[in-house]
């Protein structure tokens, strides 16, 4: 299954996270730390960078708040974050939830709108810059059309901060046509005030995206790391009977 992007922006993130972060991810104390290979990394990523038409790397670096590769390496040395580790737990677990009020407020831009039919709902918290977004995007596709009318899967785009026009709802939509086979659920687009960002996924108190939130009968029962939501998942479908 094909995760190719022609977004230049999300080639040069995920080539940053593959030089720079995933080397390095569990090398962070005194013991396992390479400083020398990390300088390696930062100036094999400088050529790639040149490469994709990106001469100056932290200019784009900068808006995730990383202004020096010395930055870079100071947050690859605090370790793995607690959000991404096996154990955190969002604190919203366990939470009420209306999705329908939710959405109210936010644009729909592809597939069927959601009419809160079903008992189980994943929310995919995503922007099309982001690497791992689109990497998901196929497997969330495939759980939509194993599960009709029994799982909900649904999208909500939040690129960044609105500008002075507005949120480009026209630019996701194309977007998503562009790579209809990776995006075959019901997508979103958060509103100028990110409103399902400032309501929901800001409280979640996970950092990064994609986030993943599981609801089973409006309980929130999972926000987080697609890398852990398939367990949660499984544990649902097989309580609701869905699977066995």
């Amino acid at each position: 299954m094909s995760t190719e992007t022609s977004d230049p922006k999300a080639e040069f993130l995920e080539t940053f996270r593959n030089l720079l972060v995933h080397p390095f991810y569990d090398k962070y104390d005194d013991n396992t730390w390479d400083e020398d290979a990390w300088w390696e990394a930062v100036e094999t990523f400088k050529v790639k960078s040149k490469e994709l038409g990106f001469d100056e790397p932290l200019d784009i670096l900068a808006e995730s708040t990383i202004t020096s590769f010395e930055r870079a390496r100071d947050l690859a040395k605090t370790g793995t974050p607690q959000c991404l580790r096996r154990h955190w737990k969002s604190p919203i677990l366990g939470e009420k939830i209306d999705v329908l009020s939710l959405l109210e407020k936010t644009h729909h831009i592809h597939g069927n709108k959601f009419e809160g039919k079903e008992h189980i709902v994943v929310l995919d918290f995503w922007a099309t810059w982001c690497g791992p977004c689109l990497k998901v995007a196929p497997l969330l596709s495939d759980l939509a059309d194993k599960y009709p009318g029994r799982v909900a899967v649904i999208g909500i785009n939040n690129d960044g901060n609105p500008d002075e026009n507005g949120r480009d709802v026209e630019k996701v939509r194309a977007f998503i046509e562009e790579n209809n086979e990776k995006f075959r659920y019901m997508s979103y687009v958060d509103n100028t005030e990110n409103h399902a960002k400032m309501t929901l996924l800001k409280r979640t108190e996970f950092k990064f995206i994609p986030c993943l939130i599981l609801v089973l009968n409006g309980e929130i029962k999972f926000a987080g790391s697609g890398e852990f939501f398939w367990e949660y998942l499984d544990e649902v479908l097989k309580a609701e009977g869905v699977e066995e």
